[in-house]
């Protein structure tokens, strides 16, 4: 195989699969809330001290579930916060 081969099939599983999928994972969630009237929500790069509590106490109110995606850097000196969010505290 030449170089330029092996690099386009190295482009294509780091760049074209991720994307492909990405693109069928919003379709069928986006299926799934029609189907069930539902609004989806996700909530990136928490946890924050300000509105990170207030998503939580209005989703608790509403009994709404919700999403939340954590980088390990952002936890530190916000632990409570990271742990309610995984329902381990109220």
């Amino acid at each position: 195989m030449t170089i330029a081969v092996v690099a386009a099939c190295l482009f294509f599983f780091y760049v074209g699969v991720p994307w492909v999928y990405a693109r069928w994972a919003r379709t069928v969630l986006a299926r799934k809330a029609s189907k069930r009237r539902a609004l989806v929500l996700t909530f990136d790069d928490g946890p924050g001290s300000r509105l990170t509590p207030a998503i939580l106490n209005l989703s608790g109110q509403s009994q709404a579930k919700a999403t939340f995606f954590l980088p390990g850097s952002n936890i530190a000196g916000r632990e409570a916060i990271g742990a309610a969010e995984y329902g381990l505290i109220d």
